[in-house]
């Protein structure tokens, strides 16, 4: 089941659980009837064997970096779908991007061997892409059961939140040293703090949470380590060169 959504084009994320549920799997698609039709091939190849949870369209998310492990904490996002302008990733720059997604250091000279590309152009758009943050940033996933690290995924109501503490939400999220990504969500939880935190401190971010908002409907599950972490969905590749 697992090698069977690692190898779909469409599945961007694939999270181990500890707790509640087995398997977190984030889709990327273009619209909702085509995650439906995924969704009932796979249930019905799997359906002795995979009992379906939840389901949360993604509004938009919100990523931090792990300030927890610096010691010099610098507050800064990566955002991640909402309203944005679609920018066509074409043949040459997926190309560039399924290396250094393989490999974030991979040298100019190494990705015109594999590629044939122009080491110019591959400079060239490698530059581009950046400027149009498409490339975000060139990172690692931590192994964070060897490391001693606890990941937490808190789903939380907001019916209870002002207008004003959604926006205050953000900044102390962007702010708090074990907080690494906010989701928005659609459903009965439309709020997803995603937690990391080592298992040698006290810390309490739930208690924090509760303390600044009034939280009254929320739940944890356990996280683990990440399966799959990609963003080079299928359905914005481009054809042409």
């Amino acid at each position: 089941m697992i090698s069977f959504l690692k190898e779909s084009d469409h599945v961007v994320k694939i999270e181990n659980l500890q707790q509640g549920y087995d398997l977190a799997v984030v889709f990327c698609v273009p619209n909702l009837s085509l995650y439906n039709k995924l969704m009932w091939d796979f249930l019905q190849r799997f359906k002795r064997t995979v009992l379906m949870a939840e389901t949360y369209p993604i509004v938009v998310k919100h990523m931090y970096p792990q300030k927890y492990l610096a010691v010099y904490r610098k507050d800064s996002e990566i955002i991640v779908s909402g309203d944005r302008d679609v920018y066509n990733i074409r043949n040459k720059e997926k190309m560039i991007l399924k290396l250094l997604y393989q490999n974030p250091t991979e040298t100019i000279i190494n990705i015109h061997k594999k590629t044939k590309l122009n080491p110019k152009t591959i400079t060239r758009l490698k530059k581009n892409m950046e400027e149009n943050r498409v490339i975000r940033k060139y990172t690692t996933n931590f192994n964070v059961e060897k490391l001693g690290v606890k990941r937490k995924h808190v789903l939380i109501s907001s019916r209870d939140l002002t207008l004003a503490d959604d926006k205050k939400i953000l900044q102390f999220s962007l702010v708090h040293p074990n907080i690494v990504s906010l989701t928005k969500l659609i459903g009965n939880y439309d709020i997803l703090i995603e937690i990391e935190e080592e298992e040698t401190t006290k810390k309490d971010v739930l208690k924090d949470l509760r303390t600044n908002f009034s939280i009254s409907k929320y739940k944890i599950i356990e996280g683990g380590n990440l399966i799959k972490d990609k963003y080079i969905p299928k359905n914005v590749i481009a054809d042409e060169d």
